[in-house]
């Protein structure tokens, strides 16, 4: 029986074209120097809905005048769903935990810290070579705040490529 399962109903319900994956890229500060990269996989639940997972990770080089501002790296994880609205253009939905090490304010101790941040916008995505697409998105994190500790900010643009 497991095997049937396997070979002929599975594949059935989930054919594998469906799978997409890929990642984004974002530079977002240049003082001090950061990058991220977040690659992520997914299913196309039909033509309109899109859903995964991912990870996150950033690296951060330099040194600001803020004292919580640090040399190193944070990294996390993030669930999301697409919703294609026409041609070329879909919105985007995503929550993302980020946990990074930060210095107590008036202290020398460092700690770890998780971050909750949860986005929504609008993005493009252009047909490119042999099935790859690229994929430029506008977010907002509507669970930004003004945190000491925490150099985000409340509006984001993302490059990525999938398949």
């Amino acid at each position: 029986m497991n095997s049937i399962f396997l070979t002929r109903i599975l594949p059935r319900c989930f054919p594998i074209i469906q799978v997409i994956y890929g990642g984004n890229f974002q530079i977002p500060t240049l003082d001090p120097f950061s990058i991220i990269a977040a690659p992520f996989v997914g299913y196309r639940i039909n033509k309109k809905f899109s859903s995964g997972v991912g990870a996150t990770y950033k690296l951060t080089i330099g040194r600001n005048t803020n004292p919580t501002n640090w040399t190193g790296s944070e990294y996390g994880y993030r669930v999301f769903t697409d919703y294609k609205l026409i041609k070329g253009w879909f919105g985007h939905g995503e929550f993302e935990q980020v946990n990074k090490t930060i210095k107590e304010v008036d202290k020398d101790d460092y700690r770890n810290k998780w971050q909750t941040n949860g986005y929504l916008g609008v993005g493009r995505q252009i047909d490119a070579i042999k099935g790859l697409k690229i994929n430029v998105m506008f977010l907002c994190n509507f669970l930004h705040e003004d945190l000491k500790y925490f150099d985000l900010d409340a509006f984001q643009f993302r490059f990525g490529v999938s398949k």
